[in-house]
């Protein structure tokens, strides 16, 4: 195995196992083998969570842009707290609902961990700079109820799981 490779799966992977060694030479090739699968498994799973954030992030913009604000429809949750106080004061949209999402990402900092509230964060940022710039013409009422009512029907279909018991 390539010598910088073999420093990246030791600094990354094993390196958080807790396996101690004085010296990295100490690595059976086994072991670094193993080591080489994880790391490529979880930049597999990383590019994953990448490409699906971000589609995530332009479903989302999308639907707040087309729907939400040029209907002047309210949404539930932080988005929908961030849209009634920015109805109220003068406070840009965008700057309240990354406040309005701290405490829930402070949250999930403690109970999900780091990673989830990283993630997270870049996430809601992209979001609201990606709301920032782009522009979008209205779309009628009665197309956002049938969008809607597609997206509900296929987010159900795709969360279906037997019940447990």
């Amino acid at each position: 195995m390539n010598s910088f490779w073999k420093q990246v799966i030791i600094q990354t992977t094993l390196k958080n196992k807790g396996e101690k060694t004085i010296d990295n030479k100490n690595y059976s090739n086994f072991v670094l083998a193993k080591g080489y699968r994880e790391f490529l498994i979880n930049i597999k799973r990383l590019l994953k969570d990448l490409i699906l954030i971000t589609i995530g992030i332009f479903s989302a913009s999308f639907g707040f842009k087309v729907f939400l604000l040029t209907n002047h429809f309210i949404d539930g949750g932080a988005t929908g707290i961030s849209l009634l106080i920015s109805a109220l004061t003068e406070i840009p949209l965008y700057i309240l609902i990354i406040c309005v999402n701290i405490p829930f990402i402070l949250l999930a900092y403690n109970i999900l961990g780091k990673p989830f509230a990283v993630k997270t964060t870049i996430a809601i940022t992209t979001l609201e700079l990606n709301k920032l710039n782009t522009e979008i013409e209205k779309i009628e009422p009665t197309a956002f109820v049938v969008m809607n009512s597609v997206k509900d029907t296929k987010g159900g279909i795709i969360k279906k799981r037997p019940l447990e018991h």
